[in-house]
């Protein structure tokens, strides 16, 4: 099973509203967590031009390239993903 890395708690969260599934988490670095994604197709919303439409994209960076433009959609449930993701962060089964 293919992971990717990502280590921007607000882009996991986005992933997670998505119901993309965490594997692990690295805490080695203790100013760096990185949340391992399993690789997989997500059917997502993006902005284009002002109008929602839903796309399946091929990965979590195709993912990670609509977020960091600024096109990605955010769920209803994004607040309760970032939630989730600092639940992560601070659980203590390192």
């Amino acid at each position: 099973m293919e992971t990717v890395p990502i280590s921007d708690m607000y882009l996991a969260s986005a992933l997670l509203s998505y119901s993309s599934e965490v594997v692990s988490i690295d805490r080695t670095n203790p100013r760096r967590v990185v949340f391992n994604f399993k690789e997989c197709p997500i059917k997502v919303w993006k902005m284009d031009c002002d109008v929602p439409t839903q796309v399946e994209v091929l990965s979590v960076r195709d993912v990670q390239l609509l977020f960091d433009s600024s096109k990605l959609m955010y769920m209803p449930n994004y607040h309760h993903s970032i939630r989730d993701i600092k639940s992560m962060l601070y659980r203590d089964d390192k």
